[in-house]
């Protein structure tokens, strides 16, 4: 499957039988069984385990096999499987190190250690991990695949991703997983997109009852303005899954789009409902209910959505700037400057924080937040605006006005035009 449960990063063991595992020889008798050859069993049993999920009988059966091979790595690899299901995390990174210093040129104890350091965030140590692996074993898949996701998410190095991700079609042109992360990386490419339809229809040719191709390709459909078949993809992922949480956040978007907010909100429901992680589908049941005015259900889907997303940036920003309405600035600000921290040079959140600020009376820190904001964004006037405001209530009445003559200029029509206009009176003696 694509979408791989977490124990399976962590090693393919169900999927590998030791190199040394071999039946007695065609027309010969069956010797008697040395030790090596029990060992092999007792692997094999462990594997046979794992994919029942029976855990106790997979580890005493690798334990037996470590008995009778006490080197032997993969069934080191075996136990690190067992111990992290069990959510026995240590346990299972200390099985994988011992696996790599029993089998140094082992390519998968390798492929399993760049995974562990991968869940620690040792993203470097992951690299290195995973291209030893892969230097080790030029046929292996998995290495390469969880490589390749490394460089599309933590790394940000989507060229090498996609190259990585073609190694493995050349070596298994079938792998769906391959096709599916290519063609979601090429879809945000602009010059790329015909390729990625190509890519992302395989995949879904390939795994027929996954749910993510079709929805890949209702979000490659709508970006393109391609309506129609979008909606068609979009149907196509929920006949498959209906309760796959974006889906129905994807169907809420739309729904969103055509004016449907009452539609919108209840596909956004029952995305939040379906997905525990799903804190987007939060945030936009938030957003209906600012817009519509109803601030205290704003805000309890802003609180539960960062419960689930702690960095989500948008959330942070729309809790803040409701609090600050409320009157509540000092936990405003604790979640505007988490905000900042999540997208450090987004204007609208430095807005916001600038704004609070202002507010509490800290308008030197406000200045600095909001210049910072209009370096960002140099095109908005409702920035300069709050600029202005920041700059005469600290004192600084030349810059203040010069802020806010420029907010004029870039726009002279917005809403707050007025009491811009007032303030720059004021600040002339008119």
């Amino acid at each position: 499957m694509m979408k791989r449960s977490l124990h399976a990063l962590l090693s393919a063991l169900a999927l590998l039988l030791s190199p040394a595992a071999s039946a007695a020889p065609i027309g010969q008798p069956p010797a008697l069984p040395q030790p090596v050859d029990a060992a092999n069993a007792a692997y094999r049993e462990g594997l046979a385990g794992l994919v029942a999920n029976n855990l106790a009988a997979s580890e005493a059966a690798f334990r037996r096999s470590l008995s009778l091979d006490p080197k032997r790595a993969d069934a080191m690899l075996g136990l690190a499987e067992v111990a992290f299901r069990r959510k026995q995390l240590d346990e299972a990174k200390k099985l994988i190190g011992k696996a790599v210093d029993a089998e140094p040129r082992n390519a998968n104890a390798h492929a399993s250690l760049g995974r562990v350091h991968a869940l620690d965030r040792a993203y470097d140590k992951a690299e290195q991990s995973l291209k030893q692996a892969i230097a080790l074993d030029i046929t292996l898949v998995r290495p390469r695949m969880d490589l390749a996701d490394l460089y599309a998410t933590a790394l940000r190095r989507p060229a090498d991703a996609v190259q990585l991700y073609r190694d493995v079609i050349a070596i298994a042109p079938e792998h769906a997983g391959a096709h599916y992360a290519q063609g979601v990386i090429l879809a945000g490419m602009t010059n790329r997109v015909d390729q990625a339809r190509s890519l992302l229809e395989k995949a879904a040719v390939l795994e027929p009852r996954n749910p993510l191709p079709a929805l890949a390709l209702a979000r490659l459909s709508a970006a393109t303005g391609d309506m129609a078949a979008a909606q068609r993809w979009l149907a196509k992922a929920l006949e498959i899954d209906p309760q796959q949480s974006e889906a129905r956040e994807l169907k809420g978007d739309f729904l969103h789009a055509q004016g449907d907010a009452t539609r919108a909100l209840e596909e956004y429901k029952a995305a939040a409902a379906t997905l525990a992680t799903n804190g987007m589908a939060l945030t936009k049941i938030g957003s209906i209910h600012q817009r519509a005015g109803r601030t205290n259900e704003a805000i309890t889907a802003y609180r539960d959505s960062i419960q689930r997303t702690p960095e989500n940036a948008i959330a942070l920003n729309n809790l803040a700037y409701l609090l600050a309405d409320k009157g509540n600035l000092k936990e405003a600000a604790t979640f505007a400057h988490s905000a900042v921290r999540a997208a450090p040079n987004n204007a609208a959140l430095l807005d916001t924080l600038g704004m609070i600020e202002h507010k509490q009376g800290k308008h030197r820190e406000a200045v600095a937040t909001l210049t910072q904001a209009a370096q960002a964004a140099p095109k908005s006037g409702l920035i300069r605006f709050h600029l202005g405001l920041a700059h005469v209530a600290a004192g600084q009445k030349d810059e203040g006005g010069k802020a806010l003559r420029t907010a004029l200029e870039l726009e002279p029509g917005a809403e707050w035009a007025t009491e811009a206009r007032s303030s720059l009176s004021r600040l002339n003696g008119d």
